[in-house]
């Protein structure tokens, strides 16, 4: 699974930037194999597909551990679709945190 992460501060537009790409790839007739989903506080999940490619999107990505919505989580379910790509977003680094070989 190859990821692209936006990292950056809070309120530096990371969910806003994610939610445009998004709205740009349903505007390019990627299908939606997982409609938009919302989490809470903005944050969403989506997966869609074009051109063989399964593509995962998650806005929230700031939480750890035993967290009902943590990042490991949501990479957890992205895998068990088959994402070959996710877009995610973080404030925090998570090299030391997350398992990448997911």
């Amino acid at each position: 699974m190859e990821l692209i992460v936006l990292k950056g501060k809070a309120h530096s537009g990371k969910t806003a930037t994610i939610n445009y790409v998004y709205n740009e790839l349903i505007k390019r007739n990627w299908k939606e194999v997982v409609p938009y989903t919302e989490i809470g506080n903005g944050d969403f999940w989506a997966i869609l597909e074009k051109n063989e490619i399964i593509l995962g999107i998650v806005s929230q990505g700031d939480y750890f551990g035993e967290e009902k919505d943590s990042v490991e989580k949501h990479l957890e379910n992205m895998k068990k679709y088959n994402c070959s790509k996710v877009i995610c977003t973080i404030r925090k680094s998570l090299m030391r945190k997350v398992n990448f070989n997911l």
